[in-house]
């Protein structure tokens, strides 16, 4: 965590909420995770083994059922819903929405994941490594999780049922609530084998 905190590279918690910390009078702590976390200290590592960092995909896989806790459920739906308008990647100094699943790579991942498809998400780090690299040009996060997930998540989205607009008749429970909610009454806490995260960052540059 100090490693961290003293090359400013500290993940979604305190990016998105120093305000409300500060407003708050107390002190955030950030955990350091996979990603954010790993992935920009390796970026921050890269960055003084080389001249000039130009460009930086991260991407990863999920290897996991699709609602093993609730925010894990809550992470997949999100992530891959057609109206998230946080999903950006950094590109010449500006930001670019995609729709879900667009901006696709091709990433090779250890067995048995193997081969995969991964797709721009929402995540902090093309938001705060050109921040603190301002010769950064290009900045993607891209993940996938397993391929029949991937294609539930099509169809949903095909039909709007990951939608954030209110049911008719039923106030204040959007689309994306009664989706969740009931994949959670079916699906919640079962867990697959294996359970796998694997986290890839790459850095183009000048050595």
């Amino acid at each position: 965590v100090n490693y961290c905190i003293a090359s400013k590279t500290g993940g979604g918690l305190l990016y998105y909420n120093t305000k409300m910390f500060e407003e708050a009078g107390i002190t955030a702590i950030s955990g350091l995770g996979s990603s954010p976390g790993l992935s920009n200290v390796l970026v921050s590592h890269a960055h003084r083994e080389f001249t000039s960092v130009e460009e930086v995909h991260i991407q990863g896989v999920t290897w996991r059922a699709i609602a093993p806790s609730p925010g894990l459920l809550d992470t997949i739906l999100w992530e891959l819903a057609d109206d998230t308008s946080t999903r950006q990647y950094f590109q010449d100094g500006r930001y670019n929405w995609v729709s879900s699943m667009e901006g696709s790579r091709v990433a090779h991942f250890p067995p048995p994941v193997g081969r995969q498809y991964v797709y721009v998400v929402s995540h902090t780090e093309p938001r705060t490594l050109p921040t603190h690299f301002p010769q950064l040009k290009y900045c993607a996060m891209r993940v996938t999780w397993p391929v029949e997930l991937m294609d539930d998540m099509r169809v949903l989205n095909k039909y709007g049922l990951l939608d954030s607009v209110e049911l008719p008749g039923v106030p204040g429970v959007t689309a994306m609530d009664a989706t969740r909610a009931r994949i959670w009454q079916k699906l919640g806490g079962v867990r697959t084998s294996p359970c796998l995260l694997f986290t890839q960052v790459e850095i183009i540059g000048v050595h």
